[in-house]
């Protein structure tokens, strides 16, 4: 059964793997990385291999080091051809019932994984409605215009908008089914599923379909995960006010993924973007769990200066005496 975090804890301070993702990752190079940095805690997140996740999760249990958390799916189910890691590796919001199947029963086996390695929260996306052509072509556009966000954006964004809306509520009914049957196996795993805010217009949920989904299993091991950069980019793009999505939800944040962000650029570290990371500490006093997600390949000495900068303007306290701060790049990769 998954350790249940006590409510009045200061807040532990962990770094999900994205940023150490690549080829030929070694387990015992990566968590002796891990445990070179002034965290607590790990996110196991969605890129580690099979062989790599079951290394890991083994040395953990001997690390001083704990597992805050898993990001589904993990470890990479690699089935499909062609389709690279991600939270959006199967759809839980597909309207079509055996492809939502997929999506449950890969996500159990997350749930599963996340027991082993005593994780309390899987971290999960919902999935989005369908994508067209037009809708990827569109999202290179904002992509490309990343600093510049003029008229003409704008207004196919609403036109966008306009057509999400009209699928979304079958694909938010979906969802819910999946929930639904995901809720009673995390009761029986003794873990929480953790919903996370969207960065793309197209998927779920949405400001007010989270709200729909938090309601609808209010008392349920489920909660909130706030992602900082994908709140910042739905700001920017008008789909949500500043600071609503923790005002709002606040009573069920269970955790959040803090990174920087300069416009619609995200997962970057602290302290070299936009975002005052201040705004946090009203959120902190039930003990949220704090992953720092950064872009793969973020440089180490980038890595540790995000995580000062973090405990420094949240007041995180660290003792500094047990770490070892000599490692490099070269450490954990063959």
């Amino acid at each position: 059964m998954a350790k249940q975090p006590s409510k009045s804890e200061t807040p532990l301070l962990a770094v999900s793997t994205s940023w150490a993702a690549g080829s030929g990752l070694k387990p015992s190079g990566l968590l002796e990385a891990l445990e070179g940095l002034p965290v607590e805690g790990i996110e196991l997140d969605y890129r580690l291999d099979k062989d790599c996740f079951g290394a890991l999760a083994r040395m953990i249990r001997t690390s001083r080091l704990v597992v805050t958390s898993l990001h589904n799916f993990c470890p990479f189910p690699g089935i499909v051809k062609n389709r690279p890691p991600g939270g959006d590796y199967f759809n839980l919001a597909d309207p079509d019932r055996e492809k939502r199947r997929l999506a449950v029963d890969w996500t159990i086996r997350s749930m599963e994984n996340a027991c082993d390695a005593e994780a309390p929260f899987v971290v999960l996306h919902c999935g989005k409605v369908p994508e067209q052509e037009q809708d990827r072509r569109f999202r290179e556009k904002l992509a490309a215009g990343k600093q510049n966000l003029d008229r003409q954006l704008r207004l196919e964004l609403d036109r966008r908008m306009q057509a999400r809306n009209l699928l979304a509520p079958a694909c938010l009914d979906a969802v819910l089914f999946s929930l639904d049957s995901l809720v009673s196996h995390a009761e029986r795993l003794g873990l929480t599923l953790a919903i996370e805010n969207r960065y793309y217009w197209n998927e779920l949920p949405g400001f007010e379909e989270l709200g729909r989904i938090l309601d609808t299993f209010r008392g349920a091991p489920l909660g909130y995960w706030h992602d900082m950069g994908h709140a910042r980019a739905q700001e920017v793009l008008g789909l949500v006010k500043p600071g609503e999505l923790l005002e709002t939800y606040a009573e069920h944040l269970v955790g959040i993924h803090v990174h920087d962000s300069r416009v619609l650029l995200d997962h970057l570290p602290p302290g070299t973007g936009e975002l005052d990371f201040t705004l946090l500490k009203p959120y902190l006093e039930n003990g949220p769990a704090l992953v720092l997600e950064l872009a793969p390949a973020t440089a180490c000495e980038s890595v540790r200066q995000g995580i000062e900068h973090l405990r420094k303007v949240l007041d995180l306290p660290f003792e500094p005496a047990a770490v070892d701060f000599s490692l490099d790049s070269r450490d954990f990769f063959i």
